[in-house]
């Protein structure tokens, strides 16, 4: 007889710093030209609206005229053909063009102005509007001619040029607002038996955080909170599900980014009974449940330091039952540094959490812990870290899959001088560039992946 695994546990950890409202991205860039920005409108990508927590769709953004802010319909609505924010979103005809039609703008109402975006095959700019008098035809689309994608699925979408351009900026033209829409699509079909918790850093919306609660501080915040695990639920009813929408969907951005203080208090909160029990009328703690972390952020650590020392710089604690383990320090693990993220993650993986219950939990192929820990996923929003990592580690054609890959084999990547005394990985500072490699190096040291 088959049975299915053990539900898991997930925390999602969301960074909501002030930096999260950018409509750019990385740090430092503006404009429309999206291999520059990549949070601009992409004619390649197809803008799927949210979805809602009973997994139905959010109403299509209308053109011209669209919410700034689709999840919140008490926002104002702007005419993306004469929006501005940072630059212009929008390209002025070089002529009058004679009478009034409904996308004009300018002097006398006798311009005519539209959406620009660069086409990123050609690097071209391209336009969109209710009338592309005063443009190239070849350039200009009008907001209803036909636009088709093919999804990763396989599926083929039919929308049009005004509609795909409206979802974007109602839906995904900040970061907050691209991090909300995309984590209500990837949750929608989440299995309502995972138990799933959720916080931010900042705790910019902890009015929406249910109970139970297990409160933590960080430097920003002495008074978090962050939702306890519980049945994800199918968001047709007051459940986890629905409660995490609304939540989700409500918060602002503000603050600074106090990473390594989040992470840790979830891996605190691991280190507490509540995950592992039963339910919240069976307090009987199961040795083999799964525990993971999801981090998201779209920039550089600060705040205080988190007091774990060189976690992934000396060798760990000896877990003795059921069979004998211990991290040794090796590479691609191992740095020189201090209280990074990366020791933060390393700590929660290498320590026993739940001393007093049995080490059951299953291994994977890329995590052999068996003892109760908490597994660390990283997802950073518009910064590349391979080029840091190899100006540090002196490869020139190192990659972040090979380093995973070196971390599940153990064996360096094929014709590389790195050696498992190696430390590939830059030093990480308050607000540095290097702390994004530090997310990876998480990922790496939790065991989980960096996206």
């Amino acid at each position: 007889i088959l049975q299915k695994p053990l539900a898991p546990n997930i925390v999602l950890m969301l960074d909501d710093s002030g930096s999260m409202g950018s409509n750019y991205m990385p740090d430092g860039v503006s404009g429309i030209d999206t291999t520059v920005n990549g949070i601009y409108y992409n004619n390649n990508t197809y803008y799927q609206p949210p979805k809602y927590a009973d997994g139905s769709d959010y109403a299509n953004a209308t053109f011209p005229v669209a919410y700034v802010n689709g999840f919140d319909t008490s926002s104002s609505k702007e005419n993306i053909q004469k929006y501005k924010k940072g630059w212009d979103y929008f390209k002025k005809s070089g002529s009058t063009v004679g009478g009034k039609n409904s996308g004009n703008c300018g002097y006398d109402n006798k311009y005519n102005c539209v959406f620009r975006y660069d086409d990123p095959s050609t690097n071209v700019e391209n336009y969109v509007g209710e009338s592309c008098a005063g443009f190239d035809p070849s350039t200009c689309h009008l907001a209803t001619d036909p636009l088709t994608f093919t999804t990763s699925s396989g599926t083929t979408v039919t929308t049009t040029y005004g509609q795909n351009v409206a979802n974007w900026f109602s839906y995904y033209q900040t970061r907050i607002l691209m991090a909300k829409t995309g984590l209500t699509l990837a949750f929608s079909g989440l299995d309502k038996t995972f138990r799933f918790g959720f916080a931010s850093i900042n705790g910019r919306n902890t009015a929406d955080i249910p109970s139970p609660q297990y409160p933590f501080s960080t430097s920003t915040n002495p008074s978090n909170e962050l939702a306890e695990v519980q049945p994800f639920g199918d968001g047709k009813s007051t459940d986890q599900k629905t409660k995490f929408w609304t939540w989700i969907t409500n918060i602002t951005p503000d603050n600074v980014t106090p990473l390594r203080g989040a992470l840790q208090a979830v891996g605190e909160y691991y280190q507490t009974a509540q995950p592992w029990q039963t339910s919240s009328s069976d307090t009987t703690e199961y040795a083999c449940r799964p525990s993971y972390t999801i981090l998201t952020t779209d920039g550089f650590w600060n705040g205080s330091d988190p007091s774990v020392e060189n976690a992934d710089g000396k060798n760990g604690p000896k877990i003795t039952t059921p069979s004998a383990y211990q991290y040794l320090k090796t590479a691609p693990y191992q740095d020189g540094y201090s209280n990074t993220l990366a020791d933060v993650a390393m700590y929660y993986w290498e320590n026993d959490l739940r001393t007093s219950v049995a080490n059951e939990v299953p291994t994977t192929p890329n995590d052999p812990a068996f003892w109760q820990h908490m597994t660390t996923f990283t997802m950073g929003l518009g910064w590349d870290p391979t080029a840091l990592i190899r100006t540090k580690s002196g490869d020139a054609t190192l990659t972040v899959p090979q380093i995973f890959d070196w971390a599940r084999t153990g064996t360096p990547p094929s014709g590389s001088t790195l050696t498992s005394t190696s430390n590939i990985w830059p030093e990480p500072k308050s607000g540095d560039i290097n702390n994004i490699a530090d997310l990876a190096h998480a990922a790496v040291n939790g065991h989980g992946d960096f996206f």
